[in-house]
């Protein structure tokens, strides 16, 4: 059957009115220490006031770096060393369901993966355990990683995070802030943050888009938690936020339209989206597939997405 544009330029017009208005929503994700079974929990949070949004459930790995990639909508995180089913691994996982996947075989390297961090391009970074202290880059294909280069430091309960210029900053447990260049991972001091930290540590954490601030936490043991709200411009503790026990990674993400039952796959690109709707308003368009950028996009989605649209 062929529509009539009409139709479908109405159908890209509201679609697109959905991302305009939720474009700068995030949510707050984080995953808490493995306190029962051995495996970590996600849940989201208020960053605004640190409450619970929603414990989503049990990831099945015990986590340690958390970040999620705009360029893709996926959920990435690391396990631990002592994890028992995939230590040292790459996972990605569910943003509806908390479960994780393993993605490859692990790390492939001496050190032991414990921080995650995505820039604008989709390009993911890591950090080798304290002894190591190098900075990697991961494979989201292989699930294996690479060392990028010595940046001379000594690190522990510490985060790393790009800010909105793209610049890969870490926040070490000595208040001690410096970007990192994720070509060579050479270091350089940027200044201590000028409010002494609790424990002088904000570990764990990720920058908001939306305010270019860093959000870490207080602690790294089981207990009672709070986010630290850090100016990277100005290296001050803004605020610090009471929220629930057990915290151990952050990370923000998008809040993508809502697409309810049509999300059957965590990864669809909302490019995908518009690509499929202008193939449909071009007369001659060829079909949907080319659509299909992303291995992980199901097009069925895409047209279930526009179907949506077009019954409200």
């Amino acid at each position: 059957m062929r529509y009539q544009k009409p139709f479908f330029m109405g159908a890209l017009l509201a679609l697109l009115g959905l991302i305009t208005t939720q474009a700068s929503a995030e949510r707050l994700f984080a995953t808490t220490l493995p306190i029962t079974d051995s495996v970590s929990e996600l849940v989201q949070l208020d960053p605004a006031t640190g409450e619970l949004v929603n414990t989503i459930g049990s990831v099945g790995y015990n986590v340690t770096g958390l970040t999620y990639d705009d360029t893709t909508g996926i959920l990435y995180a690391t396990t631990w060393k002592r994890d028992p089913l995939f230590p040292n691994g790459l996972i990605t996982i569910n943003q509806t369901t908390g479960v994780g996947s393993p993605v490859g075989t692990g790390v492939g390297l001496g050190g032991i993966p414990v921080l995650l961090a995505t820039n604008s391009n989709g390009e993911l970074y890591g950090w080798l355990q304290a002894g190591t202290d190098r900075l990697i880059r991961w494979d989201k294909a292989t699930g294996s990683a690479i060392q990028v280069g010595n940046p001379n430091l000594t690190t522990k309960q510490h985060g790393i995070a790009f800010d909105n210029t793209n610049a890969l900053l870490l926040f070490n447990n000595d208040d001690n802030v410096y970007q990192i260049d994720t070509t060579t991972g050479t270091s350089a001091l940027l200044g201590a943050i000028s409010d002494e930290t609790p424990n002088n540590m904000a570990h764990h954490g990720d920058i908001s888009a939306e305010n270019n601030k860093y959000y870490g936490l207080d602690s790294v043991k089981a207990g009672s938690k709070s986010l630290l709200v850090i100016d990277p411009v100005t290296l001050t503790l803004d605020s610090s936020i009471p929220t629930i026990n057990d915290l151990h990674a952050l990370t923000f993400a998008a809040d993508l339209p809502p697409l309810g039952e049509c999300d059957s796959t965590p990864g669809i690109n909302i490019q995908d989206v518009i690509c499929t709707i202008n193939k449909v308003l071009t007369p001659d368009s060829s079909p949907f597939g080319e659509c299909d950028g992303e291995a992980s996009i199901n097009i069925q989605d895409v047209i279930c997405v526009i179907n949506k649209v077009l019954e409200n």
